[in-house]
């Protein structure tokens, strides 16, 4: 092993330093990265490797790659981390679900706080920038209240799964360990339902499940094709019998998008029972539509919610505007304790949920708007704001809005993010435009996966 920690000589025969597709390497890691995979070097070329850990010493194969940065499977880990463990689940390593499950949980906080520290370092350019230690999650495994998985072919008949982690085959699972526990009864109910019935190609894509609490019950949201098929309402009717479940609903896709993830716009649902679950936030009774977006991880996102609390000071009277607010779960908390909300989101089914569980909670001064992040910020004036909560989807603020967002001069910001290199690539153009870091405060609201939520207070 050279100085640098590069494996220079073969350990058996076949292994070579050529790197290409289908060749063998022995390989040392350096770190882990953005994604979880870790980062090992050959001949001045980066390797990236998943289910590995730094200081480990790997025999990989090469599966592709180019321009100096390939991407290995580890076939043997010769000499492993001190902390390695074995992942509880069996599907590790064929299902694409999870990056850390061979990391025991603190540790897995440990590598998240390094990566945190050097995106902000590399991509955000805050090198004197502190980083409060990650809030866990109160559950490892079993905190997800709501999964998605994909409809495949098996043998004699449907299945369900998740993606595989390289390409669109469909790993079956008999139980997500992600997922809490209350929704494995639904999961299997509607396994062995849509086993019992022969489906046309195309029929179903995939099948969501959402749970609640507050409820006590599920959601089982049907996505598929239209495609001729008449056998909507027979499998919908016998859905909406699986205990626990509130209601059912099919949607259609759009057969043109073949991401399969434009709604058709030529159907209406289907739906029987409740097309929407009712979620208990901190006090309030939150109404979450079967088309508005659900956090995953609910129990996390009550701590997030308390700590954004307790760090906006004077709240009473403050004007805040929150952009990407969803459902406005955060909105309707601030405005409780005093804030002039504006809470500005896209999706018209969100703002219809929003502006119900306001009404229903009985909240003043938490307006929901139905607009464009940037179209609403063309309205803004200078002033008219006195902090600014962001909470974009995971590629980030768009250069039209980190633009204005600058150009109002609002002299506090409050940017939430599930995805650490967008989020420092955003912070650093904020502090271009005038802005300084004042605190980071992550929070780990997935467990055994490389994602992290990170909250980042910013003042002019």
């Amino acid at each position: 092993m050279s100085s640098s920690g590069q494996i220079t000589d073969p350990l058996s025969a076949g292994f070579t330093n050529s790197l290409q597709p289908g060749s063998f390497h022995t390989l040392y890691i350096e770190k882990l990265v953005a994604g979880g995979a870790g980062l090992a070097r050959l001949d001045g070329q980066v390797v990236f490797c998943l289910h590995t850990l730094p200081g480990e010493l790997v025999r990989v194969e090469i599966l592709k790659g180019r321009k100096g940065v390939w991407y290995g499977k580890a076939l043997e880990i010769l000499e492993p981390h001190e902390s390695r463990c074995k992942s509880p689940c069996s599907y590790v390593g064929t299902c694409g679900g999870c990056q850390l499950q061979h990391i025991p949980y603190a540790v897995q906080i440990e590598q998240k706080t390094c990566l945190l520290q050097e995106v902000f370092r590399r991509i955000g350019k805050q090198t004197e920038t502190p980083i409060d230690p990650i809030v866990p999650s109160p559950l490892p495994l079993g905190y997800r209240y709501a999964i998605r998985l994909a409809v495949g072919q098996g043998k004699h008949n449907k299945v369900l799964g998740l993606f595989e982690a390289a390409g669109h085959t469909i790993c079956p699972i008999d139980q997500c360990l992600l997922a809490v526990e209350d929704m494995h009864p639904i999961v299997k109910g509607v396994e062995g339902i849509l086993a019992e019935c022969p489906l046309s190609h195309g029929f179903l894509v995939n099948v969501e499940i959402r749970w609640s609490d507050y409820e006590a019950g599920g959601q089982v949201i049907l996505r598929g094709l239209a495609n001729g098929d008449t056998k909507h309402s027979v499998i919908l009717d016998r859905l909406s019998q699986v205990p626990s479940v509130r209601g059912v609903v099919y949607e259609w896709l759009d057969p043109r998008d073949a991401s399969h993830r434009k709604r058709s716009t030529q159907f209406m649902p289907l739906v029987r029972g409740r097309d929407h679950l009712w979620q208990s936030y901190l006090g309030f009774k939150i109404k979450v539509g079967f088309r508005s977006f659900l956090q995953a991880n609910w129990q996390t996102f009550e701590l997030l919610g308390r700590d954004l609390l307790k760090r906006i000071e004077n709240l009473s009277g403050a004007r805040i505007l929150e952009l990407y607010s969803g459902v406005s779960p955060l909105g309707m908390v601030l405005a409780r304790a005093g804030a002039k909300m504006t809470c500005v989101e896209i999706s018209k089914w969100a703002v219809e949920d929003a502006r119900a569980s306001v009404a229903g909670n009985g909240i003043h001064g938490c307006r929901v708007k139905e607009a464009a992040a940037e179209s609403y910020l063309k309205t803004v004036q200078p002033g008219q704001f006195d902090g600014m909560l962001l909470d974009p989807p995971r590629v980030g603020l768009t250069n039209e809005v980190l633009d204005r967002v600058t150009e109002s001069g609002v002299p506090r910001l409050w940017y939430l993010s599930c995805d650490m290199p967008t989020l420092a690539r955003d912070v650093k153009r904020l502090c271009d435009g005038g802005y300084r870091v004042q605190r980071v405060q992550p929070y780990d609201m997935f467990p055994q996966t490389a994602q992290l939520e990170t909250l980042v207070t910013l003042c002019r």
